[in-house]
């Protein structure tokens, strides 16, 4: 699982905690992303989260096919944008913002893919991995960090730690 490589200790605390928190975590997750950029089916896809229903394949491949497209597209243009600076050639701010919020929709559909996962650690690690990219590392690893709180994990320290890390 990815999550495990950016932030081991929170992601051995959801392999512990057990199915209920892995997918309170994924929720919490889809929940967050969701609010910030809402994306189509962005609901439908909570509410199948919500209801446990984790068994539509549709919805899922369809998140995660649109989303990746969403990625692949900002990823391009982020080539020739790096392209065109590395000619000496300027960037128009229009095509900068529509990257950024091409890749934010993708990971964003990806997170909630995630989220409906039917093994819910897998839900759990990769919605809070992908999270990441939607919001920020400290926003998605603080989510997960509450959750695991409210469950009863001491998570005091790793919190500390994302609170008072250098912003990148």
């Amino acid at each position: 699982m990815m999550y495990e490589a950016v932030q081991p200790n929170l992601s051995a605390m959801i392999t512990s905690a057990g199915p209920a928190v892995q997918r309170e975590i994924a929720r919490s997750l889809a929940a967050l992303v969701l609010e910030r950029y809402p994306v189509e089916r962005g609901q439908q896809a909570l509410d199948a989260i919500i209801a446990e229903r984790f068994d539509d394949a549709e919805l899922r491949t369809w998140l995660e096919d649109t989303g990746s497209a969403h990625a692949t597209y900002a990823q391009r243009l982020h080539d020739r944008r790096d392209a065109a600076l590395d000619a000496g050639q300027a960037w128009p701010e229009e095509q900068e913002r529509k990257a950024d919020e091409l890749e934010a929709t993708g990971a964003v559909m990806q997170t909630l893919a995630a989220a409906l996962d039917p093994v819910p650690n897998i839900a759990a690690q990769d919605a809070a991995y992908i999270a990441r990219v939607a919001t920020s590392d400290r926003e998605a690893d603080t989510v997960v960090g509450f959750v695991l709180d409210k469950a009863g994990y001491d998570v005091s320290q790793i919190v500390y730690w994302l609170h008072t890390r250098p912003t990148p």
